[in-house]
């Protein structure tokens, strides 16, 4: 997404239009064109926001509380772009470290990493889906292993998908 989406965001920019001139596609363009021409199979991973779409300071850039509204504009446009040539989108990567996804926890230690993530996953699923219902999101490719500041994965699971020790929340 940084590398496509403008640095800055310019006035009148419209961040669900694939054709909005301050969005720079080309590297990707040639990547999924050499990609499809040799057979294969394009998954599109969409992950890191430009600065003004994050919602914290301090992370690697790109990687802190990326806000799911502007997420999911990028999603349509990403999703309206390639339309009928890649129907697999993997949303972040290995959000359960931080390194690549923050906060983490809040302020008091609690995890808060896993419902961010959902956030953003309901949002760009909803955005891909709404451009081509065909279309696959896939979530939750998580590191193997968390360290202290991050979450191991089953833990990260667990918390997104709402589970308590393995059992759904009761209604």
């Amino acid at each position: 997404w940084r590398n496509v989406a403008p640095a800055t965001r310019p006035p009148g920019f419209d961040p669900a239009n694939p054709s909005d001139p301050a969005y720079t596609w080309g590297t990707f363009d040639m990547q999924v064109s050499a990609a499809r021409a040799r057979g294969l199979r394009v998954i599109l991973t969409l992950l890191d926001a430009p600065a003004w779409a994050e919602r914290g300071s301090g992370g690697r850039p790109g990687t802190v509380n990326p806000d799911p509204a502007q997420f999911a504009a990028f999603a349509r446009a990403a999703a309206l772009r390639y339309q009928g040539q890649v129907l697999d989108w993997e949303i972040w990567n290995e959000p359960n470290l931080a390194v690549y996804f923050m906060p983490q926890r809040d302020g008091a230690g609690r995890s808060v990493a896993p419902s961010l993530y959902r956030d953003l996953v309901n949002a760009a699923a909803a955005s891909i889906h709404g451009v081509d219902p065909r279309n696959n999101v896939v979530a939750g490719v998580l590191a193997p292993f968390g360290p202290i500041e991050g979450h191991m994965p089953l833990d990260f699971m667990r918390k997104l998908l709402c589970m308590s020790g393995g059992k759904a929340p009761r209604p």
